[in-house]
């Protein structure tokens, strides 16, 4: 028998290298969790100090529904938490797009760029048995990116600030 340091299927059998896998795969997605829960507080607040109300509202928003999807995260029901999380993060994001603060620049065009590391997060938190749904979440979020640059759309609820002062 060959030693291969860098095999898994070496070490051991394919269950149980699945197992780890989704494992770990779940502790990185309540890491994920908590950053999501964060960056909703902070950038909530940082955005009612700038009076940009409507950015504000959807940020909060997404701590509500990342408690949501932590209390299923709690109550063991990961693979629904994960993929509500995910489809949060989604529309947050495009919602982020679509209502910038000032829509005289193009800055909020920028914000797609936080889809990037969702897709590397999901790739990376679908392991094992459900890598399957990594690949299409992964595939999604790529075409909602590119089709949110294609279409750039955005638009102006008249809560923004008034940048003449």
């Amino acid at each position: 028998m060959k030693f291969k340091p860098l095999d898994i299927e070496s070490e051991f059998n394919s269950q149980e290298q699945d197992t780890i896998l989704v494992r770990k795969g779940n502790q990185i997605h309540g890491i994920l969790l908590f950053l999501t829960a964060s960056y909703g507080i902070v950038y909530t607040l940082v955005n009612l100090v700038q009076s940009y109300y409507i950015q504000s509202l959807i940020n909060f928003s997404s701590v509500l529904m990342t408690g949501c999807t932590s209390y299923l995260y709690i109550k063991n029901k990961i693979l629904i938490s994960k993929i509500l999380n995910l489809c949060q993060l989604m529309l947050v994001i495009s919602m982020m797009f679509y209502f910038p603060p000032n829509l005289a620049s193009h800055e909020a065009d920028s914000i797609l760029v936080f889809f990037i590391p969702i897709i590397l997060g999901t790739l990376i938190v679908f392991q094992g048995r459900e890598r399957r749904y990594g690949y299409f979440f992964a595939i999604l979020i790529f075409l909602l990116m590119v089709s949110l640059m294609l279409i750039d759309k955005h638009f102006d609820l008249g809560l923004k600030k008034d940048y003449d002062e």
